[in-house]
């Protein structure tokens, strides 16, 4: 519900409590029944719906703050695969040292 909405909604609420007020006495068995509830619950919604009116009621664009990126599975190299670049890394650095000579 936008803004003005919710305020105009609250204002047709709170009038309607206060042409309640304004109507002859019930009788003592009414008031003390569903009718002062009523009338409070509806007091209340008013309240909430003037507090809530500056409020976001939409969500925002983009990701939500609770979201995480997913993980990436961690790639793993055979023992193949190390002892090959192990061997290649050797073989480099015995190149160096034999040119350095």
């Amino acid at each position: 519900m936008k803004k003005t909405a919710r305020l105009k909604l609250a204002v047709e609420i709170i009038a309607r409590v206060k042409k309640g007020m304004q109507e002859p006495r019930l009788t003592e068995s009414v008031l003390k029944g569903t009718l002062i509830d009523t009338e409070i619950a509806t007091l209340k919604h008013a309240r909430a719906l003037i507090a809530g009116a500056g409020k976001r009621s939409h969500r925002l664009p983009g990701r939500p703050k609770s979201a995480v990126a997913p993980q990436k599975q961690k790639r793993k190299m055979s023992p193949e695969g190390r002892a090959r670049i192990v061997a290649a890394v050797k073989a480099r650095w015995a190149a160096k040292r034999k040119a350095e000579k």
